[in-house]
């Protein structure tokens, strides 16, 4: 028979630590920054890469607060119905047992 151990609290840390994350890199992108860099160099062709550079930066790291912040969610999911069944579980085989 196999077994599987759930630590309820480690799980909903592992959520707390990607929900923290996602919030903490929310809004830290670059576009801003290089654009004015971009200013400091006027009419270079580099200034448009600058640019492009800075908007993908943005990009993924919006991407990656939505994919750190809904794993947290799901990992926040998976514990509660972990717990539920657990509990569940426990009652049945209280009753069945004669305990409480």
């Amino acid at each position: 028979m196999s077994q599987l151990q759930v630590g309820f609290a480690a799980l909903q840390d592992a959520a707390n630590a990607a929900q923290g994350a996602a919030a903490d890199a929310k809004g830290h992108g670059s576009a801003d920054a290089l654009t004015w860099a971009g200013g400091g160099v006027p009419g270079a062709s580099s200034v448009d890469h600058l640019r492009e550079l800075g908007t993908s930066w943005d990009d993924e790291v919006a991407a990656w607060v939505t994919a750190a912040d809904d794993f947290g969610a799901d990992l926040a999911a998976a514990g509660e119905d972990y717990r539920s069944v657990d509990q569940t579980t426990g009652g049945l085989f209280g009753g069945l047992l004669g305990g409480g």
